[in-house]
């Protein structure tokens, strides 16, 4: 997994925040956590969903948007990290529910966090919300590619509606062919924190060992003024 950032500026749009519950992180499988005491695979793998903003983009789009960030927590490596995210009224009736996943992310390790992102079609009006994570135990057959990161530029939208565009080329420096390539993307604030964030594919796949792609990442949805950008790259072995 390769890491580049460059600064970069974005429009504002309104963002608001809510009571939120606990978040509690389970694997994925039979067994069962405690919802007091988050437990892992092994009794050390957590994940967090932070710095979570929801927020409007108008005072007439029932949508929530929202962006934050999965942290590994834990102590061992975890694959496909997400969060499920329940809105709820004033008397605690569920307006809506969406995903916040980095799915295509097989080896978070300890420490690391990657953006999510996504939308409640109707959700305006909350006034609370409830965030359960969870993840799997990762594929020990496959292994992560060496993947670099080149070309990085930054375009903030001209226009109201546009999109904030981040492209760049990804150069496998692996052995082996890289397969289930993904560039993710992160907008940040002054404070440091997430206000935007995207994701693409290569769309050449996969790419060949020695082998370059071009990418382009198009973000529409932003909570605030962004001043700096992050890209992560992550693929994996042919199966």
């Amino acid at each position: 997994m390769a890491v580049a950032g460059i600064g970069a500026w974005v429009l504002r749009s309104p963002w608001s925040s809510s009571r939120g519950e606990v978040s509690v992180s389970q694997p994925r499988g039979p067994s069962k956590a405690d919802a007091a005491t988050p437990v892992g695979l092994n009794g050390e793998g957590v994940v967090e969903l932070r710095e979570l903003r929801l927020f409007t983009k108008s005072d007439t789009d029932t949508a929530v948007y929202y962006v934050g960030e999965l942290v590994n927590v834990g102590a061992q490596v975890v694959a496909h990290p997400r969060a499920e995210i329940v809105l709820f009224d004033g008397q605690r009736r569920v307006l809506g529910e969406a995903s916040c996943d980095a799915m295509v992310v097989l080896d978070l390790e300890p420490g690391q966090a990657v953006p999510c992102t996504g939308v409640v079609s109707k959700g305006s009006g909350f006034t609370s919300h409830r965030i359960t994570t969870s993840y799997s135990a990762p594929d020990g057959g496959r292994r992560a590619a060496e993947l670099s990161i080149a070309e990085l530029d930054s375009a903030a939208p001209r226009e109201r509606f546009a999109a904030h565009r981040v492209t760049g080329r990804i150069t496998n420096r692996s052995a082996f062919d890289a397969s289930d390539v993904w560039i993710i993307v992160g907008l940040y604030g002054d404070d440091g924190k997430i206000v935007g964030a995207g994701r693409t594919t290569l769309a050449d796949t996969p790419l060949s060992a020695g082998g370059t792609g071009p990418f382009s990442v198009s973000i529409f949805n932003v909570s605030g003024k962004s001043k700096t950008s992050r890209v992560q790259v992550f693929g994996y072995e042919r199966r």
